[in-house]
């Protein structure tokens, strides 16, 4: 997993799942307010390159814990309604944002808001999860990069 946070970019340096869905869980050098996520891929892969992502904050604290349980009563706009990822043990979690990767933008760097009743909540976060929900076609999946950032 440390090739999905590395700034090596070149050809087949990537987080490779076997598939065409997984989840990545970070631990943060400290505990910020997360405002976006950046997810880069490369031209010569695009099949490989995730599509359908959700990405999960893991509330902890109680004065989180007293603020996810307030925003819980929010309908969230996910599939299936989902309320934590795939594998998550136990432990709380909120999604923070729903997105899709575009192979065919521009810009193989591309920038994902969380959803804004998270940013005005005031969560933080120390752990995090990309969960990839699929692909865009390819037998296995590359994650290249992925970046978080916040206050």
């Amino acid at each position: 997993p440390w090739a999905a946070l590395d700034d090596d970019m070149r050809f087949q340096s990537c987080w490779l799942l076997g598939g065409n869905s997984g989840q990545l869980g970070v631990s943060l050098p400290r505990v910020v307010c997360i405002s976006h996520i950046v997810v880069d891929h490369i031209v010569s892969e695009p099949l490989t390159a995730p599509r359908q992502m959700i990405f999960w904050g893991l509330v902890d604290g109680r004065e989180n814990l007293a603020l996810f349980r307030a925003l819980h009563a929010n309908s969230l706009d996910i599939p299936e309604k989902r309320t934590f990822p795939a594998i998550s043990g136990s432990f709380p979690f909120i999604p923070l944002s729903y997105f899709e990767y575009n192979i065919h933008a521009s810009n193989l760097t591309q920038t994902f808001s969380v959803f804004p009743f998270v940013l005005d909540s005031g969560l933080d976060f120390g752990v995090v999860v990309l969960e990839i929900l699929g692909n865009w076609g390819g037998m296995s999946t590359c994650l290249y990069r992925f970046r978080v950032y916040g206050l």
